[in-house]
């Protein structure tokens, strides 16, 4: 069924760094320290904050918790980068200036503040017509988008 040299199981180390299995270092599929501690305690403080505000809420909150921080905790794949001596001669790159094109640039910020202003109005409007409106045009928006994106055009 399996042939040589296909990867079934734990690679055999060869040569160069040792790869190995770590909770605590970055890998390409995992945060790094900093990261995970940081979305630990926010995601700890959130869950805190909802079942002090309405203890009902731990029904729901408790077991999306365990999720996220499952995720966030499991183990990666860490393949440390093999120095070579051909790195240290080469001079680094030029930078390029601005890394972004502007105009996806301008398209973030227009939908981050949109999204902020539909955010608070569902927050602090008591009006239900404002509350309709708004979450309507956001299953609207968000149906446009995902149609633009599934025919392969941008934004």
């Amino acid at each position: 069924m399996w042939h040589d040299g296909e990867f079934v199981d734990q690679p055999v180390h060869t040569s160069g760094p040792v790869p190995h299995w770590s909770r605590w270092e970055q890998s390409a599929t995992t945060l790094g320290p900093v990261g995970r501690v940081l979305l630990t305690v926010v995601v700890t403080l959130w869950a805190l904050g909802s079942i002090t505000m309405n203890p009902i809420m731990a029904i729901f909150v408790v077991p999306v918790t365990l999720v996220v921080l499952s995720g966030v905790w499991h183990r990666g794949w860490v393949v440390p980068a093999a120095p070579s001596a051909s790195d240290a001669s080469r001079p680094p790159p030029a930078a390029k200036g601005w890394a972004w094109d502007r105009r996806e640039a301008i398209r973030t910020a227009i939908v981050g503040a949109t999204v902020l202003i539909g955010v608070g109005l569902l927050m602090s409007v008591d009006d239900a017509v404002v509350r309709f409106v708004v979450i309507v045009t956001g299953v609207i928006a968000g149906a446009v988008w995902m149609l633009r994106a599934v025919g392969g055009r941008s934004g």
